[in-house]
């Protein structure tokens, strides 16, 4: 394999595992009160492998599956993100 074929091979593997797992750890660190710093870290990664929009996306949609309601409706106001 060559060293281009196994960087290729490398990124995929690594956007797949981002993917598979950025979901789960959102909604693991929502249901926490003390996962301030956690979710800046979450948010901080998600943001260099999804792009600000579509984390933030993410983290409105995670807050309302976790019935935290007034959390996701504050990061809409805040982001200034539109409503689908």
């Amino acid at each position: 394999m060559s060293s281009h074929a196994g960087l290729t091979h490398t990124i995929a593997r690594v956007e797949r595992e981002c993917w598979r797992h950025c979901g789960a750890d959102w909604l693991r660190a929502c249901g926490r009160r003390d996962s301030v710093a956690r979710l800046q870290k979450i948010m901080d990664l998600s943001i260099q492998v999804h792009g600000e929009l579509n984390s933030l996306y993410d983290m409105v949609f995670a807050f309302v599956e976790c019935g935290k309601v007034q959390q996701a409706r504050k990061l809409v106001e805040v982001s200034g993100l539109a409503c689908l």
